[in-house]
């Protein structure tokens, strides 16, 4: 009820499916702001969308269900700058499937952050083979200073890392 922020770390089984729900969020304070590091499935999205409207509660999400529709916060920069603003904004990750359903550019979203986020915004790459990461990845890269390019951990994504690395690009790898 008194906190700001509220993380959530724990594994996805029968009994914590949906355990994040209207009941429980609905004891946090507006303008809170709920941090999902844990699996999708923990989580009431309908509630959340609720609770973000009549409470002004934020919510930042790594993954969202596959078949769940709805605006999704990684592409809201009103949120991502909102919450930049606070100082506790280190960095932000991407992801082009998510952004996707804003119906907006990836580069175009992608720029926007970096220009309200000081430190690295990650920005995946969509090919599967090398010489397709690299093109991408040398493209992301040239949006802005803190582009960090997101690769899979594949073979084809390694190699991929290791020359944008070897080119001083900024590079993390993602489980695909």
């Amino acid at each position: 009820r008194n906190s700001d922020y509220v993380t959530l770390h724990i594994p996805v089984t029968p009994a914590t499916r949906n355990l994040i729900n209207e009941s429980l969020l609905g004891l946090m304070k507006e303008g809170a702001t709920v941090i999902n590091c844990a699996r999708s499935e923990i989580l009431d999205e309908n509630a959340i969308r609720t609770l973000k409207a009549t409470k002004k509660i934020r919510f930042l999400n790594d993954v969202y269900a596959k078949d769940e529709a709805g605006p999704k916060s990684c592409a809201d920069i009103a949120e991502i700058r909102d919450l930049a603003e606070t100082g506790l904004v280190d960095g932000i990750t991407t992801n082009p499937s998510l952004v996707a359903k804003t119906g907006r550019s990836f580069v175009e979203v992608v720029k926007e952050i970096c220009s309200v986020v000081p430190g690295p915004v990650s920005a995946e790459v969509t090919a599967t083979d090398t010489k397709g990461m690299l093109a991408e990845g040398r493209k992301l890269a040239k949006i802005a200073d803190n582009i960090a390019v997101k690769v899979p951990l594949t073979r084809d994504g390694l190699k991929a890392c290791r020359t944008l690395r070897d080119e001083g690009t900024m590079v993390n790898v993602t489980l695909c």
